[in-house]
């Protein structure tokens, strides 16, 4: 059944009708131009609420609010793939998050090698019918000889024992230390073994007779059995005791493996053969690796593995499940990473990519898949890679996308427009990628290449290089590069090539510690390296464009000379002006029993933060009159067109109001509200705003500015907008890095240094 979308006027929705087919969808359009209102303001959004209204008490009134839809029907359970859900947890690792991590302890567990802690001899009990089964593999090849060992390694003339055993069983079949007895009296100060001979056995033998010499074994009361057979001998345990040693040991269980090593806390010692982990744990093997030598392996390594491994048909599920978990990490492109990569390392791509993979190892059908830029940190090679694995998520699958290569992948293809803010918001095409490419829209001339990103103008030839060599941090294979001072370098390559960590794991430590970090050395242009990265902007939820920019300060002053009240009023975040009831949060939290928490509306304040008096002081802008909350509720844009001819303001008042927001507009944030909370913008947004608040800045020439992935987020319609801040900022003397897959931006570099030939220990090679 379709999902069917009817008078959509979420935020800047203009009462939009869509209908939503299975198979795949890929919602697109120019920056703030409605999508995200679409798919997850609006969609998602409605499916959470009917499904936590499930778990809503019925004496409970509080109650998420619907979205703005005249009506919504066919949607069923929906999971979210955003970008903004970062797994921050340091003790998370690859292998826990995508699930592998309690497989892998049962795995060890259950077939792995245990060996003893103080003679290191191998430590298996073996069932009665699994001895036979072994010493009737053996007689079809040769004769065995079956013994039950009684004294191992034990100091002492047993005079009284041996008299008794060949009273019993007769002088010819009691073996000391490995030959029949010759009742002489044995030497008390060296160690002896003692053994009683149950049977000879050959191919004629019957399975009978070799179970009965097994079952005399137990009656004797030994721990094990020795097996002989071609100048061989195995001694194989009866119950949980060494069978070379004697050392006593009980069962190993999964738990063991998540548990630090009690004499070092994890932190590895001898006994605990330097792994940190439980000394049960710790002398357990697997293919001839220990656990945390497993984890150490990359996803493609352990992949090569569990396709040739024999394990017991026993293990035949637990093989499955593992298995069906590291495809899915194949599929995704994640098989350079290795399983013990801490989770808060990944880029916002790679964790992406990692839920991803636990959806599709999920078993649900009929669920609705909404995903924000999957595609994130992709090279246009592995998107062509990564597209086909969303038709294998059972049920709709709907993809906010500018790729165009992702696009031409879909089923159908939804475009919102025309502009963006107030001027979008309306659906401006839908239809098959074909078809788009054909289309007057925005979308479509890109897409189509009727239309193209300008290039920028060529900067002078650098004269002035730092120069790394020898780096070997990861998988880099002792690289030397050379990036220009004050110009714009451009690192590309596929991913997990070792972009990231010639970057952030070689360059910025190097130049923040001034000694070599993963390399031999550095030479040229001391610099101040500054990471304008993706994360949320500000400390807290409270923090919006308006507050990080520093405009909110200036905005208050001019509240406060115009109404009387302090500028403290005007701010959410004191007690004089923010609402009593939401403590200016806009919102009040709901625990759940088995979810977790909600954000309700306040229904004081209506979600606007301040209390009562603070909203009826309002000011004339224009032909407008504005509470706080309105002016915060405006569109950057719209300030800008507001406050940079507002003549209340001093002159450096509005040149500083003036510069901030030509930024902002300029790199394509115009469409965002002022007051947009830190949490609702993407990381892309949030890094164009750091990235903004460095134009017009003295001593850039000092700074190295470092951008991870800076065109997520952004339609080709508005790189142009992110590569003129770029420029203006090379100009005013910054030198900037960049690592980046966008062919447009790559066009537009002053250096480029390309990363290969392929991922993990493929890679991390200079081709260019």
């Amino acid at each position: 059944m379709d999902i069917r979308i009817r008078g959509a006027r979420e935020n800047n929705l203009k009462s939009v009708d869509v209908d939503i087919a299975d198979g795949l969808t890929v919602v697109t359009g120019i920056s703030g131009s409605g999508k995200t209102s679409l798919v997850f303001d609006t969609m998602y959004h409605e499916a959470r609420r009917r499904f936590l209204d499930v778990f809503r008490s019925s004496s409970s009134r509080v109650r998420m609010p619907p979205a703005n839809v005249r009506s919504l029907t066919g949607i069923g359970p929906t999971i979210a793939v955003e970008q903004n859900l970062l797994n921050l947890n340091p003790l998370s690792t690859l292998a826990s998050a995508s699930g592998l991590h309690p497989f892998f302890r049962l795995l060890y567990a259950r077939f792995g090698i245990r060996y003893c802690v103080t003679c290191g001899a191998s430590l298996q009990v073996l069932t009665e019918d699994e001895i036979i089964s072994l010493i009737n593999e053996k007689l079809r090849r040769t004769r065995v000889e079956v013994a039950s060992s009684l004294v191992q390694s034990v100091k002492g003339s047993h005079k009284m024992l041996l008299e008794l055993l060949v009273d019993e069983f007769g002088s010819e079949r009691v073996l000391v230390d490995g030959v029949p007895w010759d009742r002489k009296d044995l030497i008390s100060e060296e160690p002896h073994d003692i053994s009683i001979l149950l049977g000879r056995f050959d191919s004629k033998s019957r399975t009978s007779e070799v179970r009965d010499s097994i079952r005399k074994a137990y009656e004797l009361g030994s721990d094990s059995v020795l097996v002989s057979y071609n100048d061989t001998s195995r001694n194989l345990s009866l119950s949980s005791v060494c069978s070379q040693c004697g050392t006593w040991f009980s069962n190993v269980e999964s738990k063991h493996f998540g548990m630090k090593c009690i004499h070092c806390e994890g932190k590895g010692c001898e006994k605990c053969n330097h792994s940190g982990l439980h000394q049960m744990a710790a002398n357990v093997l697997w293919e001839g690796r220990s656990f945390p030598e497993l984890l150490t392996l990359t996803v493609s390594e352990v992949h090569d593995i569990f396709n040739n491994v024999q394990l017991p048909t026993t293990a035949k599920r637990l093989k499955s499940e593992i298995s069906r978990r590291i495809e899915a990490l194949m599929t995704v492109g994640l098989g350079y990473i290795q399983l013990d990569r801490s989770s808060p390392s990944l880029s916002r791509g790679e964790s992406q990519r990692v839920r991803l993979a636990i959806s599709l190892t999920s078993r649900l059908e009929d669920i609705v898949h909404v995903l924000d830029e999957p595609t994130i940190g992709q090279h246009p090679a592995d998107v062509a890679k990564l597209m086909p694995s969303f038709r294998k998520l059972l049920g709709p699958v709907v993809v906010v996308e500018h790729d165009r290569v992702a696009a031409s992948h879909a089923d159908r293809v939804i475009d919102l427009g025309p502009e963006a803010g107030d001027n979008g918001g309306k659906i401006v095409f839908t239809g098959t990628p074909q078809g788009l490419w054909k289309a007057d829209t925005k979308t479509g001339h890109y897409f189509s290449l009727r239309e193209h990103v300008p290039t920028l103008k060529s900067h002078p030839e650098p004269d002035e290089f730092i120069r790394i060599s020898g780096a070997t941090k990861h998988n880099l294979k002792e690289i030397s590069v050379d990036m220009p001072v004050s110009r714009l370098t451009v690192i590309t390559g596929v991913s997990g090539s070792g972009k990231s960590t010639l970057v952030q794991h070689v360059l910025v430590p190097t130049l923040e510690t001034g000694k070599p970090v993963g390399c031999k050395s550095i030479e040229g242009k001391k610099l101040r390296p500054v990471m304008v990265d993706q994360k949320p902007i500000g400390k807290n939820p409270r923090s919006n464009p308006g507050t990080y920019t520093k405009l909110s300060d200036i905005i208050r002053d001019l509240y406060a000379s115009e109404t009387g009240l302090s500028a403290s009023h005007f701010s959410f975040n004191r007690p004089e002006g923010a609402c009593p009831t939401c403590q200016g949060m806009g919102a009040v939290e709901v625990k759940m029993r088995y979810l977790p928490s909600i954000w309700i509306t306040c229904s004081d304040c209506d979600g606007q933060r301040y209390n009562e008096e603070v909203l009826q002081s309002r000011i004339k802008f224009k032909e407008r009159d504005l509470s706080i909350a309105d002016f915060y509720n405006l569109s950057i844009s719209e300030v800008h067109s507001i406050l940079t001819q507002d003549t209340r303001l001093s002159e450096s008042k509005r040149k500083s109001v003036e510069s901030i927001l030509d930024a902002l507009v300029t790199i394509g944030l115009g469409y965002l509200k002022l007051g947009q909370s830190s949490p609702s913008l993407s990381g892309g947004e949030a890094q164009r705003i750091k990235l903004a608040k460095y134009l017009g800045k003295k001593s850039l020439s000092s700074k190295l500015l470092i951008l991870d992935e800076p065109s997520t987020g952004l339609h080709p319609y508005d790189l142009f907008g992110l590569l003129s801040v770029l420029d203006r900022l090379v100009k005013e003397g910054a030198t900037i890095v960049v690592i980046e897959h966008n062919t447009d931006i790559i066009k537009s570099a002053d250096w480029l240094i390309d990363l290969g030939p392929s991922a993990g220990p493929d890679g991390g090679e200079v081709l260019y």
